[in-house]
């Protein structure tokens, strides 16, 4: 897969961006999300999970400290510099922005 800004990927994501997850070992499931606003022109893959909007992902019953890998990344339809990501584990959300082709500012 072309990395962002540059070549063709799947479809219409014309771009692609590798970002691998890291969940901490005991953890609780985490869903990984890209906010509704931006679905169109963003969408993400982690695992298997095929290209889409939202995904989940389970830390192992690892030692404590042990973090547990996901490959993955980001699909773009255009050139963007940051996109945002919905990070959420049991009530609590956080919305990380992610550079993909610049500088987040």
């Amino acid at each position: 897969m072309p990395e962002a800004g540059s070549g063709t990927g799947p479809g219409p994501w014309r771009y692609w961006q590798k970002r691998g997850i890291l969940i901490l070992a005991g953890t609780g499931p985490v869903q990984v999300s890209v906010p509704s606003a931006w679905r169109q022109r963003v969408a993400i893959t982690y695992g298997t999970t095929g290209i889409v909007s939202f995904a989940h992902a389970a830390a192992c019953r690892q030692p404590p400290g042990v973090w547990d890998g996901y490959a993955g990344g980001i699909y773009l339809r255009a050139a963007t510099p940051c996109v945002p990501l919905v990070f959420a584990i049991g009530n609590q959300n956080v919305t990380v922005r992610v550079s993909v082709a610049g500088r987040c500012s």
